[in-house]
């Protein structure tokens, strides 16, 4: 995906596949449970802290911004393009955190984060794409405090049917 969307590919992103991101953006929306969210990190004397994995654009990232403005926000992307794109839409965030890293299977997904680093992850339009996704959402399992949530939205089914609990 990193060398896909690159150039004008990534530029013409957002406008390209508007439509579409917005359908399953307010799908992922709908199932965040933003009170839940805000009233675990305060229990813990902190702020939220959010990670949207494959952030693209930085679209939901924006939209999780508007919900939960006290929020410590992470992004990561494996274009470099798209990433660029996302710190022009996000200049005014002070806790915002975007990073150049490839999801994969393995320990924390491969991403430059500790365990128990986020209350919510998100992970839209890439299951598809990953090569091993069911070790991959294992590895952002790790990522997420206990009671943390993991939100998977994308277009394509596999089989089997992937179900995980955490703690």
């Amino acid at each position: 995906m990193s060398a896909y969307y690159r150039g004008r590919r990534a530029q013409s992103y957002d406008q390209r596949w508007r439509n579409f991101t917005q359908l399953t953006l307010e799908e992922t929306l709908a199932i965040i449970d933003i009170e839940a969210i805000g009233h675990h990190a305060m229990e813990h004397q902190r702020a939220p802290r959010l990670l949207d994995v494959a952030c693209g654009t930085g679209v939901l990232l924006s939209l999780l911004h508007e919900r939960i403005p006290t929020a410590s926000l992470s992004g990561v992307d494996a274009s470099r393009d798209m990433l660029m794109q996302a710190r022009q839409r996000l200049p005014a965030i002070s806790s915002l955190r975007l990073e150049h890293a490839i999801v994969g299977p393995g320990e924390r997904a491969g991403l430059p984060f500790p365990p128990d680093s986020f209350d919510l992850i998100t992970c839209t339009n890439v299951l598809h794409d990953l090569a091993d996704p069911v070790n991959t959402i294992a590895g952002l399992r790790l990522l997420l405090v206990p009671e943390g949530r993991l939100v998977i939205e994308d277009y394509a089914r596999r089989s089997p049917a992937v179900r995980l609990q955490h703690r």
